[in-house]
């Protein structure tokens, strides 16, 4: 690590420098000095205010970043909920299914069994199926 000069050992030698080559240094050598100073000036500033851009749009792709992660997330939860949704209404559409099934059997099977009991039909045209004691009586 270097250490830094002393203000006094930097104006000797500025001043060792001026005497030393007073012949070079004029004064459009100062004033392109101080052009050149100015210029690496303005470039170490442009240099801060992209490194502040670098840093800001850095920042908002994190923040975007986790947006997307969030919304992915929701994202397949609400795919996981769709898929758990759609198994039962297939089990509720196959449950359903069945018991009209059955239901349709049941009736068939009652039909024949009123068939083969002789059932009677009332006046309401409902068919009346002969109780234990009808049945035993015949």
């Amino acid at each position: 690590m270097s250490k830094k000069p002393d203000a006094w050992i930097v104006a000797e030698e500025s001043h060792w420098k001026l005497w030393k080559y007073k012949d070079i240094i004029s004064k459009e050598v100062e004033d392109d000095h101080l052009r050149l100073r100015r210029e690496l000036g303005n470039f170490q500033e442009k240099f801060r205010q992209q490194e502040r851009l670098y840093k800001a749009v850095k920042a908002e792709l994190a923040t975007q970043r986790a947006a997307k992660s969030a919304l992915q997330k929701v994202l397949d939860s609400a795919t996981e909920q769709l898929e758990q949704s759609n198994k039962r209404t297939k089990m509720i559409t196959d449950l359903t299914r069945d018991l009209y099934h059955r239901n349709k059997s049941a009736k068939q099977r009652i039909k024949r069994l009123r068939e083969s009991l002789g059932a009677r039909g009332d006046e309401s045209g409902a068919l009346k199926i002969p109780s234990h004691t009808e049945m035993q009586a015949r």
